[in-house]
């Protein structure tokens, strides 16, 4: 009993930073385009150009912060230090939407400016560290199972609440930049706050032994150089394929958060409506609570293939459905719960991965393929944001208009149902055929149960 409340204070505390990140990244995916054309008048092409050329530099950081968190040793840890991140990317976000009354090339610089600061730099460093603050944090497989598992479901539960209400507050908001702006601040402030109790509450556990005062033994610390970064990426095909997945469910999921404004404006006609899909994300929150215990008993590989099965079955529904709620309920909730085991749950298969690395490399690397799958959420989220607005650019949308063309209303409706569904019938075919990591892993804990014994008694030695 002990143990379990433990737990659950643990969870609790440790949802906190995703809360506030997914709050965030929410505001970013889902209305900065919108924000950009029906609140500043800028052209959908522009603001999906300005997107696509952040990520170039995005990139660039995830690289870095992987092998920059590889090598960090503080008396906080290795990965905990990185959330102080929180308060500045809710700083550059802030100021992402409060762009300067100016022309229209100077808010897209400005735009893109802001979007850098607050995801490839901050959000980078934040994102890479996370896997491995959970791993440090809660060495013990079960434990770390329980805490991120409630973590998750308390996180979700808050993150659909606010979901529900952002929508509303977001109309309320109308077209006027001030407003926009104030709106921002009180939904971003106080959540970056919130994202802050994990660091103050949340200790590694694990500790290197570079911060002993020990010179030696600092010399003596196992560094992770770029060839070791580059073997353990391309020497393990479970990480290929999981970043895969990753990408390609961001990229259907930023097709439809991007265009969700412009469906239910333009084709249900009533952007307020635009709430159902975060009511019917509750759905989700089964499979937050199934996922651990049915993991445990038939692996978290096959979970995830037939959760992704649903997923699909969902998006055809939707599709089939068109503008009506009922059908736009269900096929969201048939995804939403389909996708959970890989668009949360990801940091547990990561966990494995790394695991499984170690055993196959013999040369333990946690920041870099912690920073894999991060990199390639982060560059589908804003290829995503970009293809979207190219394609309804392309098919002729102009923002603020109250009636647009049959053909910008066709691209539309093919970003919100029909890119989505394609996509992501492509990941569960690769899945189901490719990713069999659980079958190895009784090998590979058995080797790193070994491999900890024996530095155990080396440590008694010396």
């Amino acid at each position: 009993m002990k143990s379990k409340m433990k737990n659950l204070k643990n969870g609790v505390f440790w949802s906190t930073k995703n809360i506030s990140g997914q709050i965030i990244n929410t505001l970013f995916v889902s209305y900065l385009s919108f924000y950009a054309t029906d609140v500043l008048g800028m052209s959908l092409t522009m603001i999906a150009t300005t997107l696509l050329v952040t990520k170039l530099f995005d990139g660039f950081t995830d690289i870095i912060a992987g092998f920059l968190i590889d090598n960090t040793h503080t008396k906080y840890g290795k990965a905990r230090p990185y959330d102080w991140s929180i308060p500045f990317v809710a700083i550059f976000t802030i100021l992402a939407f409060s762009a300067p009354n100016a022309p229209m090339i100077v808010q897209a610089i400005y735009i893109g400016v802001m979007y850098i600061l607050a995801n490839a730099v901050f959000n980078t460093l934040l994102g890479a560290s996370d896997n491995v603050y959970l791993l440090r944090a809660f060495p013990e497989e079960k434990e770390r199972n329980s805490v991120f598992g409630i973590s998750t479901v308390f996180g979700q539960v808050v993150s659909l609440l606010m979901g529900m209400i952002l929508p509303m507050i977001v109309k309320s908001a109308g077209v006027d930049q001030h407003k926009w702006t104030v709106m921002v601040i009180c939904t971003t402030l106080p959540f970056a706050a919130i994202g802050m109790i994990r660091f103050f509450t949340i200790k590694e556990v694990v500790v290197d032994k570079a911060i002993v005062n020990n010179k030696t033994e600092k010399k003596n610390i196992e560094k992770v150089g770029l060839k070791d970064g580059i073997n353990a990426i391309v020497k393990n095909p479970y990480l290929l394929i999981l970043t895969g997945a990753v990408f390609v469910i961001v990229i259907c999921s930023g097709f439809l958060n991007t265009s969700a404004a412009y469906y239910f404006t333009y084709i249900v006609g009533d952007l307020s409506k635009m709430s159902v899909i975060s009511a019917a994300s509750f759905a989700s929150l089964a499979m937050l609570v199934i996922f651990v215990p049915l993991a445990n008993k038939f692996g978290k590989g096959k979970v995830m293939k037939t959760g992704l099965i649903i997923a699909l079955l969902g998006n055809i529904i939707r599709w089939i459905g068109g503008a009506n709620m009922g059908t736009i309920a269900i096929g969201m909730g048939m995804m939403m719960f389909g996708v959970m085991p890989v668009s949360v749950y990801f940091p547990l298969f990561l966990i494995d991965i790394i695991d499984y690395s170690h055993w196959k490399n013999k040369k333990r690397v946690e920041g870099v393929l912690s920073v894999f799958p991060h990199f390639a959420n982060k560059v589908a989220g804003g290829l995503s944001v970009s293809l979207a607005g190219f394609v309804m650019g392309a098919a002729g949308y102009v923002g603020g208009q109250e009636v647009q063309s049959e053909k910008a209303l066709r691209a539309i409706e093919l970003c919100f149902n029909g890119i989505p569904t394609i996509l992501l019938g492509i990941i569960v075919v690769l899945i189901i055929v490719f990713y069999n990591i659980d079958k190895h892993m009784p090998e590979v804990k058995a080797f790193l149960a070994i491999e900890m014994e024996v530095s155990e008694e080396k440590e008694e030695i010396e």
